[in-house]
């Protein structure tokens, strides 16, 4: 599983100092439930903040790809910050439209926003 989300969306990168502000809520954290998918469910899931390494050859684009293609489906934390991100959009295109990955849309968001958005 990989899970696809906005920083901003995360209380866990909120409380981090890792986004100026918090966007969504504490239950519906996708740090968080990528946990909960593991430990309740013993899933094997790809999070960008565990597996990107600045170190490696390849760039950050390479190591989300990598991650995508290996991966059996994408959870999605759709949010308008989520659809105005360059980068989100990029990686949920290539893994729903490139490489037609099975995915789970979770709307995180405050508003609907998205909706009218590629996503």
């Amino acid at each position: 599983v990989s899970i696809s989300y906005c920083w901003s969306n995360s209380s866990l990168a909120a409380e981090c100092h890792q986004v100026p502000a918090l966007s969504g809520a504490k239950f519906n954290d996708p740090r968080q439930i990528k946990t909960l998918l593991e430990e309740r469910y013993g899933l094997r899931v790809w999070l960008d903040i565990e597996q990107l390494t600045s170190g490696q050859q390849i760039g950050m684009f390479e190591q989300i790809s990598d991650g995508l293609v290996n991966s059996k489906c994408v959870c999605a934390f759709i949010s308008t910050e989520y659809a105005h991100s360059i980068n989100c959009k990029m990686e949920f295109q290539f893994a729903v439209k490139s490489l037609r990955k099975p995915f789970l849309p979770i709307v995180v968001g405050r508003d609907n926003d998205w909706v009218s958005s590629v996503i």
